[in-house]
């Protein structure tokens, strides 16, 4: 299940360019007194939900670092489980306001968007990231110092390394291997300018933006 938010305010809207830090804050500030908060799945306690950019006409401020909206906003976000959005919208509605950073918004509307029967994704599907795809992986060096490589559409790796990170959520989501593991990505006609470099708590990381052709298993896509 998926859900678009619509927020709005009296004045121009203006969200930090890090938003990520603060969009997922007010998820789980909204989530702070239930115990879907801490409610994940597998080993690794994977949180399977995942949200968009904030969608909508803005301008940019280098000098402020902030993304400026005319006075509305929207956000899509999305999960496996429907609980933990039923949640989300259950506290919405009874909540005057939300803050990104120290901007206040006003919930204008909520949309439940039903997810698309599996038939809908007929092998190869080309689909538009809402929100930069991260790929990784954590390495050492020579001195056993860590270090973190993002991986990016231009490498054979990136889609090799997806599929590895589907294949590990759903089988810690269904306790099981998928009969059929096809599962590849690949970009379409990538552009350097698809990059994203954002700040999260402090740390710097990359990913992807475009477009992107899928094939394979309709489960795993």
């Amino acid at each position: 299940m998926r859900l678009l938010i619509k927020f709005s305010s009296d004045t121009a809207i203006k969200i930090p360019v890090g938003y990520n830090y603060y969009f997922q804050s007010m998820l789980y500030d909204l989530l702070s007194d239930d115990v879907i908060h801490d409610k994940g799945v597998g080993a690794r306690n994977y949180k399977l939900f995942t949200f968009s950019r904030p969608i909508g006409a803005y301008k940019y401020s280098k000098t402020e670092k902030v993304l400026t909206y005319e006075k509305e906003v929207k956000w899509l976000i999305s999960a496996v489980d429907n609980e933990f959005l039923e949640k989300i919208v259950s506290n919405l509605m009874n909540t005057d306001f939300v803050k990104i950073g120290e901007q206040k918004l006003l919930l204008s509307s909520i949309e439940v968007m039903k997810t698309p029967p599996l038939k809908i994704f007929k092998s190869p599907i080309q689909i538009k990231m809402l929100s930069p795809v991260t790929i990784y992986s954590t390495l050492y060096d020579g001195e056993g110092k860590r270090k973190t490589y993002y991986y990016s559409p231009f490498e054979r790796d990136f889609s090799t390394k997806l599929k590895e990170n589907i294949l590990r959520k759903f089988n810690a989501l269904y306790n099981k291997t998928p009969d059929d593991d096809r599962f590849e990505i690949e970009a379409v006609k990538p552009k350097k300018e698809w990059e994203k470099i954002v700040e999260y708590k402090g740390t710097i990381i990359k990913g992807w933006m475009g477009r992107y052709r899928l094939a394979g298993n309709p489960e795993l896509i």
